[in-house]
């Protein structure tokens, strides 16, 4: 079985999903076996949640506490993969919540791990403010774009010096 699993990213103010065919090999028969194959696979939902989390039972109604909430879809089988080629689709994704209703919620919560890690802190504050002009890398990108631009414009050209007009004698 497979399962379209959304979220709000508040950071980032972007819905994320993942689809469940992306997690490989794992054995889904039921929803209910979603949270325990995304506890093992925090490589895969590093990347989609852009943090660390720790993920309860699967519910059939969202809770109040103060936990993310993960939407789960059910997926036909014969669908692509979605979300391999990393295009934006959240036309899509917004079109998609709108025609289908979740089969289930699982609560996400960053883990103590996560919460307290330094990298990650900084890795949500770029994520926050991608373009800083005092970073050196920032500096060296608009180095080469600038450089290109030049390039691709072709050596300037000069003008002919202008004739001095004559004076009269």
């Amino acid at each position: 079985m497979r399962y379209l699993l959304i979220f709000y990213a508040e950071h980032i103010g972007q819905w994320r999903f993942l689809d469940t065919a992306q997690l490989g090999r794992a054995r889904l028969h039921c929803p209910e076996d979603l949270p325990e194959v995304l506890n093992q696979t925090p490589e895969v939902t590093l990347g989609w949640m852009l943090g660390q989390r720790d993920f309860g039972g699967f519910q059939r109604q969202a809770g109040t506490e103060g936990a993310e909430w993960v939407r789960v879809y059910r997926l036909g089988a014969d669908r692509t993969v979605l979300g391999q080629d990393r295009d934006y689709q959240g036309a899509w994704l917004e079109m998609f919540m709108q025609e289908n209703a979740p089969i289930g919620w699982i609560p996400a919560r960053r883990s103590a791990q996560a919460a307290g890690s330094a990298a990650q802190d900084l890795l949500r504050s770029r994520a926050e403010d991608p373009l800083r002009a005092e970073a050196e890398a920032c500096r060296q990108t608009m180095g080469q774009m600038r450089a290109r631009q030049q390039a691709q414009r072709g050596p300037r050209r000069q003008d002919p010096p202008m004739a001095r007009p004559r004076e009269k004698a």
